[in-house]
């Protein structure tokens, strides 16, 4: 009893302290920063602090941690990763706010270049911040190329936004068209002839991906070719100079390797990869990748990871980006 009713006295000190600092926040109109992250630290501690009071003695556990200023993404497709919005039907950005602290909110939109592609205020549906779950849209001004793609989000409107303001959360997207595969999703099927003889071999498919943590940044994206992102696939002829020429977008370190397996999961090839230009100097790197000449006629998938060959074999599931390369005669 003793502990619940400090418990309530530390609410109602929070509760002051978030009032104050909300009408400072008020007066300055939202350029002060450290005002700003006050009050969404208070705003975290009382909601955080209420659920605890909640919960019964007996239970000191009873509750998962409330997300504050949580922003989710509608995706357009079944998918387990990556939110997708196919730009050939869904001409708007849908999403969702979990607990928004503060009333006025703004975005910035980055292709796989940090390129600045669309900016503006943030606007629920209902047209008020005044529920735990706030639904909002977000209207794309022109048609997305297919791509990965982030939205940076904010507390603040866009015109009180400095240019040095880190973003509060960041969410990856990828544009598709409807008509396009999800590079990070590949579905595996038998093709029958129209005979039903000589029953081909299914398309190879690439071990499942998976990762033991929630990054908070942005994980680098390794895309198999520069001149067409979307490709997941790419088709060689044995015995040729046979290049693979792509690019990492969002560069973090310089430890990347690429790892070569036939339909049994055999090692074929591996090696580093490493930027055209020799030098890890930008967000953005092309690479090259010199596939072995010894490779036969078949499909091989090869995996991108972000460690150094020789780490590989210890986790061969926390590769990055997974592709297909056929070598046909």
């Amino acid at each position: 009893m003793k502990k619940d009713f400090f418990s309530f006295g530390y609410l109602i000190l929070l509760s002051v302290t978030f009032l104050i600092i909300s009408f400072l926040v008020y007066l300055t109109r939202g350029q002060n920063s450290k005002l700003l992250g006050h009050k969404l630290r208070l705003g975290a501690l009382i909601i955080a602090l209420t659920a605890t009071i909640s919960c019964s003695p007996s239970q000191p556990r009873c509750y998962e941690q409330v997300a504050v200023n949580h922003f989710e993404i509608k995706s357009s497709r079944e998918t387990p990763s990556t939110p997708v919005i196919e730009t050939d039907k869904d001409k708007n950005i849908k999403g969702a706010i979990n607990g928004p602290t503060v009333d006025t909110f703004s975005y910035l939109i980055y292709d796989w270049n940090k390129k600045v592609i669309q900016s503006g205020d943030i606007k629920p549906s209902d047209g008020k911040f005044n529920s735990a779950y706030e639904k909002f849209e977000i209207e794309l001004k022109d048609v997305l190329p297919s791509g990965l793609y982030s939205i940076h989000f904010f507390p603040v409107s866009e015109k009180d936004r400095k240019d040095d303001m880190k973003s509060y959360m960041v969410v990856e997207f990828r544009a598709l068209k409807s008509n396009e595969p999800d590079p990070s999703t590949i579905t595996c099927y038998i093709v029958l002839p129209p005979d039903n003889k000589d029953v081909k071999e299914p398309p190879l498919q690439p071990r499942f991906q998976h990762l033991c943590y929630s990054p908070v940044g942005i994980m680098p994206t390794i895309v198999l070719s520069k001149t067409d992102p979307s490709l997941t696939s790419q088709e060689f002829k044995q015995g040729e100079n046979n290049v693979i020429k792509g690019e990492i977008r969002d560069v973090r370190g310089e430890d990347f390797s690429f790892r070569i397996e036939d339909r049994n999961s055999k090692l074929i090839q591996n090696g580093p990869i490493k930027p055209s230009d020799g030098k890890w100097d930008g967000k953005t790197e092309d690479y090259e990748i010199q596939l072995s000449n010894k490779l036969s006629p078949g499909e091989y998938a090869i995996y991108m990871f972000e460690v150094p060959e020789k780490e590989q074999d210890k986790d061969l599931s926390h590769f990055l980006n997974s592709y297909i390369i056929k070598i046909v005669e």
